[in-house]
């Protein structure tokens, strides 16, 4: 059989892309019940399953970190007496009665979250008793055991707050010392466990009884819960429930303590630290506790954090973990909190390192139910921790209310709570909800406005991608914001915004070839209107007939646009739209208004206006409940490259027919998708850094990409996209003043200058680094078959994705050079 092939077409796009480096000379159950006790709370998880053994024994789950580094976390014994993870882990004294030794040390159904290497060695977060004991149930008595974990006490309570008289799990029986009256621990416990797309859940339930005038008195039921972060960050949450059973009602503030220890808990295994320095982690988010090889992480940033946390250096064996807050207003150290990690501590030298943090006191009628969380994650040099949050702020109004018609501002920021790392921040996809509508131009990244060429918003899916191509260092972060408008599709809901943050850990060895995700997401509710609205824009081809969201088309083209705006009739939306309502479409660059092509239709009745050849403040109103107008014009195509001309029409001014004001009601999205047959939509900028040669070579890896790479293929014909690079032309070359790369500066292996990461058939392969040539490099062996008008590839092209090798005699300099683009179709 013989097979031909041959170029089809040739597409060659000379960008104005620079390369730049500085080099310088130097059982299932939903609800349960437990003798007669309901320990049903809505956690979100309904595949709990409980042992059916009379004895539970537990089990633990992993977040994978890299390189067979792994989060652990779940309750009770982890480690062997040589602090390594047994293959046959599980503790069986999880649902003991906890016991008391002292007021300090808490034993049995202690949470356990700790480090696994690839050696399965096991390296704590916190002090663990009896760690080198061959015993197991000594072992597992010793868990955690300094470490009160939850505590109850009567709100604005700061003083002699003990393990055993306010921890919840407290002491049923006492081992030794005096033992506070009618201060009984969780008894009649009960412990189950879930998997969650694969994830594994851990919780153990139980009743709290306590008839102490001090330290409260109390009937309740209460469910602890270790679950992974839904961000995919490796962080654990560590959680608990709480209702109240008494016709009484119960008030409390909760606190939880912890005494810490990095490391192996066995120091013949390997080093481990009892005194590590304590430092905030900004924006009163919460703190981190780092020494020369770990780092622990503790935050707020989940649902129903804490409020307050303090660092305490404990110099006693009966701690008081209210300590060191303000008793006037219950305020800790994150009053001092910054912008940004602290670099000094807030606990320096300390005899013994612990935390404590606090929530704000609440008060529970019979059956109210309160939930308390934080998140911890342990991390080792030199890997990153990637932690994505994501907030909202109202443009409009500052009542704390959200209404349809306002504008929100969304900030989606991930910040690199690593040690001694760099993450790669290569893309960031927002699908906005049903109820948002996005504002086109309006995506800045660490406040700089983004090139909207750059960002990519599919209107058929509501969907907003943006490529920041940066790294992130320690403790740094990095800010994506946009704004989007409420429509009347969220009126009367509680809407959940997602975005998915990807990228990569730049400092391990070897570094991954594929980006991975991350989630943060953020509820936004929106009050009901009695106002309701459909605001349609689209947009078709001046042949056409049918009106759609997106078309292609190309420059001197006309294309016509419809404007349709509506005002709902029903049982819940009765108001009309009043006099006073303006509308504006004000077209993107590249498109220009068709003289005397504005119509405007409403109540069956159709006529022209002119309104000076404009779009600004065209009236609209009134519009009565169940009526229709409709806004039609058509627009000249000016932009003879291809590109993707998006916008959307406001209506502000608006009022309802009793004079409730609607705010700027924004449109759906018209996506022109300019053709150019094929072209390069978008190209990325390379940049290496900076680096001292001390005069030896080195091979470098891209420390950011600006912007992404989009292309249009409207044809089916499979084809390749490549990149080329001429370090003999001295139009292309990378140049620093009269300092020039040149052959004589490539790296002595001989191989290239500049590499990219070559994929065989998607950007989830391996792929291999592959010099860039004169004649061009494809960036994957086998062709595209991907088609479209916005074809995005930025996956291929992102930070870790591109080498430069320097040579021993490269003079300093700040370089930039420029790349060719080329697309070849092959049959």
């Amino acid at each position: 059989m013989k097979f031909l092939k041959y170029n089809r077409t040739l597409l060659v796009f000379m960008a104005a892309i620079f390369f730049f480096f500085v080099v310088t000379p130097t059982h299932n159950v939903q609800a349960d019940t437990v003798n007669g006790v309901d320990y049903s709370f809505d956690d979100g998880v309904n595949n709990w399953s409980k042992p059916t053994t009379s004895t539970s024994t537990s089990t633990f789950g992993f977040i994978p970190i890299g390189n067979g580094l792994e989060l652990g976390y779940g309750f009770g014994l982890a480690q062997t007496a040589n602090s390594t993870y047994p293959t046959n882990a599980g503790d069986s004294t999880i649902t003991n009665s906890s016991v008391n030794s002292g007021s300090m040390n808490t034993s049995y159904s202690k949470m356990n979250v700790f480090l696994k290497n690839s050696s399965n060695l096991y390296i704590g977060s916190t002090f663990q008793g009896y760690a080198t004991s061959t015993s197991d149930l000594t072992r597992a008595s010793g868990v955690s055991m300094t470490s009160p974990d939850f505590l109850i006490t009567p709100p604005n309570t700061f003083k002699t707050v003990q393990s055993d008289n306010s921890s919840i799990l407290g002491g049923g029986n006492y081992q030794y010392g005096s033992h506070p009256s009618d201060v009984s621990g969780l008894h009649n416990k009960a412990y189950y466990t879930a998997t969650v797309d694969g994830k594994s859940y851990f919780k153990i339930v139980g009743v709290l009884t306590r008839n102490n005038s001090t330290y409260g008195k109390y009937n309740l039921t209460i469910e602890i819960l270790l679950r992974p972060s839904p961000t995919n960050s490796a962080l654990v949450q560590r959680e608990m429930y709480v209702r109240n059973t008494s016709s009484d009602p119960a008030s409390f503030q909760t606190l939880f303590g912890e005494d810490t220890k990095l490391g192996p808990t066995n120091n013949s295994a390997g080093y481990s630290n009892d005194r590590v320095p304590i430092y905030d982690l900004g924006n009163k988010s919460g703190l981190y506790i780092k020494d020369s090889s770990y780092r622990l992480n503790i935050t707020n940033e989940t649902e129903d954090g804490f409020n307050n946390y303090v660092a305490i250096d404990r110099t006693t064996n009966s701690p008081n973990w209210a300590a060191n807050y303000n008793t006037s207003t219950g305020a800790g150290d994150e009053v001092n909190s910054g912008t940004a990690p602290s670099t000094t501590p807030i606990l320096s030298n300390p005899n013994d390192t612990t935390y404590s943090l606090k929530w704000n006191s609440v008060t529970l009628q019979q059956n109210q139910v309160a939930h308390f969380s934080s998140t911890i994650g342990e991390v080792q040099s030199p890997y990153a921790l990637p932690t994505p949050s994501k907030t909202y702020t109202n443009e409009t109004r500052n009542t704390g209310k959200n209404k349809v018609g306002d504008t929100l501002k969304f900030s989606l920021k991930m910040d690199n709570f690593g040690f001694n790392s760099s993450w790669a921040f290569n893309k960031l996809v927002d699908k906005l909800p049903t109820g948002l509508q996005y504002k086109p131009n309006s995506v800045s990244i660490n406040g700089a406005s983004y090139d909207s060429s750059k960002a990519n918003f599919d209107s058929s899916t509501n969907t907003l991608t943006v490529n920041p191509g940066v790294s992130i260092a320690d403790d740094k972060s990095s800010i994506v914001t946009f704004e989007a408008t409420i429509t009347n599709d969220a009126s009367g809901k509680t809407l959940t915004n997602t975005g998915t943050f990807s990228g990569r850990d730049m400092n391990t060895s070897p570094i991954p070839s594929t980006d991975s995700d991350f989630n943060a997401s953020v509820k936004i509710p929106v009050d009901s209107s009695n106002f309701g609205y459909s605001f349609i824009k689209q947009i078709k081809k001046d042949a056409d007939t049918t009106y759609s969201t997106s078309i292609d088309e190309s420059s001197p083209n006309i294309v016509d646009y419809k404007i349709e705006f509506s005002v709902i009739n029903d049982s819940t939306h009765t108001n009309s739209l009043a006099t006073g309502a303006l509308l504006t479409d004000k077209l993107p660059d590249g498109l220009s208004l068709v003289d005397e092509s504005v119509n405007y239709t409403a109540d069956n009745s159709s006529y022209n206006i002119s309104n000076g050849n404009s779009l600004d403040n065209i009236n609209v109103g009134p519009v009565a409940a169940g009526k229709t107008v409709t806004l039609t014009f058509k627009a000249k195509i000016n932009q003879s490259t291809a590109g993707q001309l998006i916008n959307s029409a406001t209506i502000n001014g608006a009022k309802t027919s009793t004079g409730t004001s609607l705010g700027d009601i924004t449109s759906t999205i018209a996506t022109l998708n300019v053709q150019d047959s094929q072209a390069f939509l978008s190209v990325p900028n390379i940049d290496f850094g900076k680096v001292n040669m001390y005069g030896k070579e080195i091979t470098l890896n891209n420390v950011s990409t600006d912007g992404g790479l989009r292309i249009a293929h409207p044809n089916s014909n499979p084809y390749s996209v490549m990149v080329s690079y001429d370090n003999t032309n001295t139009d292309t070359q990378m140049k620093s003043g009269s300092n020039t790369l040149s052959n004589s500066n490539i790296n002595s292996d001989g191989s290239g200058l500049l590499f990219i990461r070559q994929r065989t058939n998607s950007a989830n392969n391996p792929g291999t680094f592959t010099a860039i040539l004169p004649s061009g490099t494809p960036l994957q062996t086998s062709s595209f078959t991907q088609t479209g008008s916005n074809v995005d590839l930025s996956d291929y092209v992102g930070v870790g994705d591109w080498k430069i090798k320097l040579g021993a005699n490269t003079e300093a300099g700040s370089y930039q050079g420029t790349l060719t683009w080329s697309m070849q179709d092959s049959i």
